[in-house]
């Protein structure tokens, strides 16, 4: 996949995901009086004169319309707690976007993780990761588009709105687009890493990170030039290689 497609289908994917978190948010009814009271619940009927509705505290209530300053609804997550904390439900999804740069030697990658919170600080999971490598080097010099399946396992270091942590994925990969030229397969591919969890109103979060990318690619390759023996007879030479990727990568994601 080109670094272009991937830096496009992250971004589009995390305005997507937003929405749909937005949208999917319980609205309520807030009513504050000229006094400065404010009600919030569900309107469950009323008439020219007043109204009655049932509070999140599931208590029932007449309010009178005149004195009623302004009806609106909000969203129930943001009035009824402005917090930012982290998701606390059963299953999470991790969407990330890696990006390392050292000369010739570049990789950019999107993964998607799913899993199960075991407790606040403890996630594993299981994921699908797209990576774009070149490797320029005296004898091997190409690109290397691989998919690598990976289990993982989150260590967070407290429960607070900014939290470090630590994770790992450790998978295998799968070459993409081996050719004639350059036919490659990949193999163990494992990726440490520390960073930040930011949380956020929705209980959606972001994270910081910096990771380690480490990735096995073997293949042959054949040379550029074709060379001539004495009768004009051309030949190429090819060069086996079994390299280890062993790259840090500065990474964002959206986790859900």
């Amino acid at each position: 996949m080109p670094v272009k497609n991937i830096l496009i289908t992250f971004i589009l994917l995390c305005f997507t995901i937003s929405i749909i978190f937005a949208q999917t948010n319980e609205l309520v009814t807030v009513i504050q009086y000229k006094d400065g009271s404010v009600f919030v619940g569900e309107v469950l009927d009323q008439d020219v004169l007043q109204l009655t509705m049932v509070l999140t505290t599931s208590d029932t209530i007449t309010l009178q319309k005149s004195k009623i300053l302004k009806n609106r609804k909000s969203n129930k997550f943001i009035i009824l707690d402005k917090k930012k904390e982290h998701n606390v439900s059963d299953f999470f999804y991790n969407l990330d976007l890696s990006l390392n740069s050292n000369g010739s030697a570049n990789s950019v990658m999107m993964s998607l993780t799913a899993g199960k919170r075991l407790s606040p600080k403890f996630n594993v999971g299981a994921g699908l990761m797209m990576s774009h490598n070149t490797m320029r080097s005296p004898n091997v010099w190409g690109e290397f588009n691989l998919a690598q399946l990976f289990v993982h396992g989150r260590y967070n270091m407290n429960e607070k709105p900014v939290r470090p942590f630590i994770e790992a994925n450790v998978g295998w990969g799968v070459a993409l687009n081996s050719d004639d030229w350059n036919s490659y397969s990949a193999g163990f591919y494992a990726s440490p890493g520390i960073g930040l969890e930011i949380a956020t109103k929705r209980r959606l979060s972001w994270t910081i990170k910096i990771n380690q990318y480490v990735q096995n690619i073997s293949g042959t390759q054949l040379n550029w030039f074709t060379q001539f023996d004495d009768a004009g007879r051309g030949t190429r030479s090819s060069v086996t290689y079994d390299s280890i990727l062993s790259r840090t990568a500065f990474s964002v994601g959206i986790n859900f």
